[in-house]
């Protein structure tokens, strides 16, 4: 007993030191996921989402993205796409967004075992990261862009709560998912490292058809930067998938 009450202050103490080498702050994303069946062989794949900044003063991030993917068979696709990312800057006085641009390709494998859902996604990602200049009062002005190109590796696993059913068709889940990020080249464009980011995310979900899921949860979101601190993000997490 002596030696388990030692074990968690020395943790919670290892976890005090680090939480006090990051910049911590609460922030809200909602996204809109939505897939769409053309034919046999493609999928039509969008999301919509928002995210708050610090403290869920304002609107940060405006994140539209459409993918279209090829289904080889056996739950594996291939995908081409395109996001266009608006953010404010991190300069207080600008007050407008500008827009990140990117261009993916991706490999998505999805298991059903037993009554479960497995699925991973390996993304390659072509970033065009604006550069911007004052221009005007509270006017951004785009004068360049500076490249990036990143890694992305997701993997989520959803369970149903109380229903063995097989792709079941209603009632409530849970489940889990982490997204890891890579920086590929460029990496003076970025933060300067290899390692970019991790999202952890934990979730409860109703599936109101086999066409459309409400979900809520927590992410922990851990950002990789070239300040003395790191950055760390717990965001609250509303969702909501079709498919058709």
């Amino acid at each position: 007993m002596i030696k388990i009450v030692m074990l968690a202050l020395l943790l919670t103490s290892i976890c005090g030191k680090l939480m006090a080498q990051l910049n911590q702050s609460a922030t809200g994303w909602a996204a809109y996921f939505n897939s769409i069946k053309l034919g046999d062989k493609y999928t039509l794949i969008n999301d919509l989402q928002f995210r708050t900044n610090a403290d869920y003063q304002k609107l940060q991030t405006l994140l539209p993205r459409i993918s279209l993917n090829r289904n080889l068979g056996g739950g594996k696709q291939v995908g081409i796409g395109y996001a266009h990312i608006f953010n404010k800057t991190g300069n207080p006085a600008e007050t407008e967004y500008v827009a990140e641009k990117r261009i993916f390709q991706q490999f998505i494998i999805s298991q059903q075992i037993k009554n479960t859902l497995l699925s991973h996604r390996f993304r390659l990602e072509e970033r065009f990261l604006p550069v911007t200049t004052l221009n005007g009062a509270g006017s951004s002005k785009v004068t360049d862009h500076k490249y990036n190109t990143r890694v992305r590796y997701f993997t989520r696993w959803i369970k149903p709560i109380n229903n063995k059913e097989s792709g079941f068709s209603s009632g409530w889940f849970t489940g889990v998912q982490n997204e890891i990020f890579i920086n590929a080249t460029h990496f003076k464009n970025v933060n300067g490292k290899i390692f970019d980011q991790n999202r952890l995310y934990g979730f409860f979900g109703y599936r109101l058809s086999k066409k459309t899921d409400l979900e809520l949860g927590y992410m922990n979101q851990f950002i990789k930067t070239n300040a003395p601190k790191d950055q760390m993000n717990h965001i609250a997490q509303i969702a909501i998938y079709n498919r058709f």
